[in-house]
């Protein structure tokens, strides 16, 4: 009965989510209208979402998990302001308005919520499983698909009472529609760089700082919603942990393309190499300015590059790497392919990746290994 609930629950939640980015987006719409003479709606949607999840990762879950606490929202105001000014002007007075909107249509929706979730009733929920191309689980007339690959790993790092897992796989699902449209980009993962770490047994050593319980590659590895995904094996959060005890020999970090997010990820990754002997391999875009792009190329280490339009606005979290005393190499990749969880299939970018190696190991040839590999399996 208790995870019925829970996965009513998990419905509620979404739904006045769903609610509270419609309700933003035409609210903030009027507001930026006041300095700009069109708004693409979808762009917004993404800036609030790209918001929210970074203060969901930097902040402890509040009982609501996808509607921060107020004091959080407060705390981290100025990423949003700096990617609201990236695609449009306003008035420190308008963007005061506008967080006030956030704020509020997030309180609105809390008590929503509260009254819903008050009212739900005891009947218990069978969750129903077939199996031809994909796996299909049904659970009160909702339907979710899932590939037999990612079901059976899902089998097999689930901690819990096994009798439970189709039920947590039916609330894993629905949570993860938080990401809308986005979701297929926000599940694309680098397989090669986790392959190599098999190759050479490492995956007891690595933490995965970027995933999530639907598109996790290693043992160890962090996430966003850990109230749900503890179950899994995540151990939480990557920008809420602490690295200073060097559980880790090695991080691979994959973030999403949320610039705050790969900020401070940046800056924690140096930290963990301050602190510790380790190996970082980050993912990221190329988003190298001119200037930085010319202090590279003949350094780096290119597999199928391709020309691609450059800003002169400096790539912060790229340069945070790429001017630490830990910097070894960086491979720019064209054409990369990522695995789409969602799809099941393969996906390219737009952009070439760059694949940044750092190490505070001298002794450790890894990342000489690591070039050899990606030489030989992409080239």
């Amino acid at each position: 009965m208790y995870l019925s609930k829970k996965y009513k629950l998990e419905t509620i939640r979404i739904k006045y989510w769903h609610v509270f980015l419609a309700k933003c987006v035409t609210e903030m719409t009027k507001i930026l209208l006041n300095s700009n003479a069109e708004i693409q709606k979808y762009k917004l949607e993404q800036k609030i979402l790209n918001y929210n999840t970074y203060i969901i990762g930097k902040c402890d879950l509040s009982s609501y998990v996808i509607f921060p606490k107020k004091i959080c929202i407060i705390k981290y105001q100025s990423a949003f302001k700096d990617d609201i000014l990236h695609n449009w002007q306003m008035s420190d007075d308008d963007f005061h308005v506008i967080l006030e909107i956030f704020v509020l249509i997030n309180h609105s929706c809390k008590r929503s919520i509260k009254k819903e979730v008050a009212e739900i009733d005891d009947s218990e929920l069978e969750v129903t499983i077939s199996q031809k191309d994909n796996v299909e689980l049904v659970i009160d007339s909702k339907k979710f698909k899932i590939s037999k690959k990612h079901f059976t790993r899902l089998q097999k790092i689930f901690t819990g009472d096994k009798k439970d897992i189709n039920i947590m796989i039916c609330i894993l699902l629905t949570r993860y529609e938080y990401y809308g449209v986005m979701k297929e980009g926000i599940c694309l993962s680098a397989d090669d760089v986790y392959q190599f770490i098999f190759d050479n047994k490492l995956e007891n050593d690595t933490l995965e700082a970027f995933a999530g319980t639907l598109n996790s590659n290693l043992p160890n590895y962090c996430s966003l919603f850990y109230d749900i995904e503890k179950i899994f094996g995540s151990k939480g959060s990557f920008l809420n942990m602490q690295l200073d005890t060097c559980n880790y020999e090695i991080i691979i970090s994959n973030p999403p393309y949320i610039t705050n997010v790969m900020d401070d990820s940046s800056d924690k990754l140096i930290n963990f190499l301050e602190l510790c002997n380790g190996f970082v391999i980050v993912v990221i875009p190329d988003w190298r300015s001119v200037a930085e792009y010319d202090a590279d190329v003949n350094g780096q280490i290119s597999i199928n590059e391709h020309e691609q339009k450059r800003e002169t606005v400096p790539y912060n979290n790229y340069a945070v790497l790429r001017n630490s005393n830990f910097f070894r190499n960086v491979i720019c990749i064209g054409d990369y392919m990522y695995y789409n969880f969602f799809a099941n299939s393969q996906k390219k970018i737009r952009d070439n990746v760059l694949f940044v190696i750092l190490s505070s190991d001298k002794g450790n040839d890894l990342d000489k290994k690591f070039i050899d590999y990606m030489k030989q399996k992409i080239s």
